[in-house]
């Protein structure tokens, strides 16, 4: 069922509210934002199967109203949850649950990734002292645990894109037949059966933890946790994996682009999920704009539906107005700019280049739409 729609424009952004919805808290609401063809949503932390449902289906209404054309099914989509993980990780746990069975029961309609970024602490935006060093090493390494699910989904997606491409192209020279055999081996690590077997483990104990909760068997609940805990460290190691076949992909692809124009889009959907997912590897974290900047255009380019959930307003409109910007760059710069912009944004220049002035400038001018 589709929930009616407020609309207002501001510039060249649209934004549609919901009316208050029964079927979801009094406050509650959905935001859709849309510029150049593209859409983002936002809405509060999902707290049933069914707001779940409400908010996949708005999504996909509106992908087909601004797009202007059929939009694939399964439709891709991502859930951004912003969360205080402290002291909302049950919460995270909860949108999760419902998400997992609502795209399970629903699966030739949508595919569901979700990722959740703490806000616990100044990393990403505000100056909480009173989260200490180990706090925070610990809400980082359980977060890099649970967002590995959703890089696997990106990566399967990817590997969709990339068996397009290889049934449409003839492989003859040797260093073709070589990145042919990156893409098989890419693809078999996707479809690994022991890589599927952990998620359907992670899957399976999420929906028993759901049932024992009522029951406060404690004992269980340990059991259940520990089974969820050691297949995501599983996962860590299978995103590892396909993370070095990408890179070696990316290094194929380079050695025949001149002659192969046709590879060219391939290597940049490789080059900004290889990036990602080495930002997610790793200890030193590239800066939160950066993160978002990359994501977006990996969003665009794969087809996938933002959707940020969280109960702090401020936060998840920080978050939309860094990727609005970037959406908005598209009518003033090629992909291949933007995309330049985004892998050089943390370095430090003396002046900034013109290109990352004018996205702050879309930035400072898109608070008052998403205000």
């Amino acid at each position: 069922m589709i929930i009616p729609l407020l609309k207002r424009s501001l510039g060249s952004c649209e934004v549609f509210f919901t009316m208050h919805h029964a079927s979801i808290s009094p406050l509650s609401k959905f935001r859709g934002v849309a510029a150049n063809q593209q859409v983002l949503l936002s809405s509060e932390i999902l707290t049933s199967e069914k707001t779940c449902g409400e908010l996949l289906e708005l999504g996909q209404a509106l992908c087909k109203q601004i797009a202007e054309k059929e939009i694939q099914e399964p439709m891709r989509s991502v859930s951004i949850q912003l969360s205080l993980v402290a002291s909302e990780w049950d919460l995270v746990q909860e949108q999760h649950r419902h998400l997992l069975k609502f795209s399970g029961a629903h699966s030739d309609k949508f595919q569901v990734a979700h990722l959740c970024f703490p806000i616990d602490f100044e990393y990403y935006y505000h100056d909480e002292e009173s989260v200490s060093d180990f706090n925070k090493k610990s809400i980082l390494q359980l977060i890099k645990f649970f967002n590995t699910e959703a890089l696997l989904i990106y990566c399967s997606w990817f590997n969709q894109e990339c068996e397009l491409l290889t049934h449409q192209i003839h492989f003859d020279a040797s260093e073709e037949y070589q990145l042919q055999a990156l893409f098989e081996d890419f693809s078999h690590e996707v479809h690994s059966p022991l890589l599927v077997d952990r998620q359907q483990a992670i899957a399976e104990a999420m929906m028993d933890e759901e049932s024992v909760h009522k029951t406060e068997n404690h004992k269980e609940l340990l059991k259940l946790e520990k089974i969820i805990v050691s297949a995501r460290v599983l996962l860590l190691s299978d995103l590892k994996t396909q993370n070095d076949l990408l890179t070696r992909m990316i290094e194929g692809i380079q050695k025949i682009e001149t002659l192969h124009p046709e590879f060219t889009l391939i290597k940049q959907k490789a080059v900004l999920l290889n990036q990602i997912i080495i930002n997610h590897l790793s200890d030193e974290y590239c800066s939160w704009e950066r993160l978002q900047l990359m994501m977006q255009l990996l969003d665009e380019q794969l087809g996938v539906l933002p959707m940020f959930c969280g109960s702090n307003n401020e936060s998840i409109n920080t978050l939309l107005n860094i990727r609005l910007a970037l959406i908005e760059m598209r009518k003033t710069h090629t992909f291949e700019e933007r995309l330049k912009m985004c892998l050089e944004w943390d370095q430090k220049n003396a002046k900034e280049p013109r290109i990352k002035q004018e996205l702050h400038e879309l930035k400072r001018c898109n608070l008052e739409a998403l205000g």
